[in-house]
């Protein structure tokens, strides 16, 4: 895994003033979602799991899709040296996650995020998108499966 520069890239995540930065893996179905929330369990990250604001256990990924129209469902979670990374379950075909850009604040952290984000796309074998939030298509960096490194950061707009 190549190394992002971390003041490129913080540059190009703080550009959009304020929002957070999406984390995409595109078509990856609910098979890739439970096998995300197996990830997390099998790496002993950091985890926290709300129902409408409540901590519940955590279900299997088929269960929230079945629940999420009729109740709030919300995932945290991350390594102990990265920044958290959260979802709400937004679509059963594409797992979305986000982070706050301004919470990485240092070349380690960046490294720190990498490597959780290098550790999903490998287990959803899938390249991972991060971009402006709700915009896949804003792209401020991504990680490249095929040649399992990081890629980016785009150039300004």
């Amino acid at each position: 895994m190549n190394s992002l520069d971390f003041a490129r890239t913080s540059e190009r995540m703080l550009s959009d003033q304020g929002a957070v930065a999406d984390v995409y893996a595109m078509n990856v179905g609910i098979v890739g979602w439970q096998s995300l929330l197996d990830l997390v369990s099998e790496q002993g990250w950091h985890r926290r799991y709300t129902e409408d604001g409540v901590g519940a256990q955590l279900p299997p990924a088929e269960t929230i899709f079945d629940r999420k129209e009729r109740i709030s469902c919300r995932f945290e979670f991350g390594s102990d040296s990265s920044v958290p990374l959260e979802t709400v379950f937004f679509n059963p075909g594409d797992v979305e996650l986000w982070f706050r850009p301004w919470e990485v604040v240092s070349q380690e952290q960046l490294d720190a995020l990498c490597v959780v984000l290098q550790t999903i796309g490998q287990t959803l074998q899938s390249d991972l998108i991060v971009s402006t939030e709700g915009h896949p298509e804003f792209e401020h960096f991504r990680y490249d499966l095929s040649r399992d490194e990081f890629v980016g950061p785009a150039a300004l707009p």
